[in-house]
């Protein structure tokens, strides 16, 4: 069973990668 502060860490590392990816398709795109 997966522990609520890794699911955590998870989830935030995979937001991050998220904006992350977003803000370089803004600058590519500018």
């Amino acid at each position: 069973m997966i522990s609520k502060d890794t699911y955590f860490t998870l989830y935030i590392k995979n937001n991050f990668y998220f904006f992350y990816n977003i803000i370089c398709a803004l600058e590519i795109c500018s």
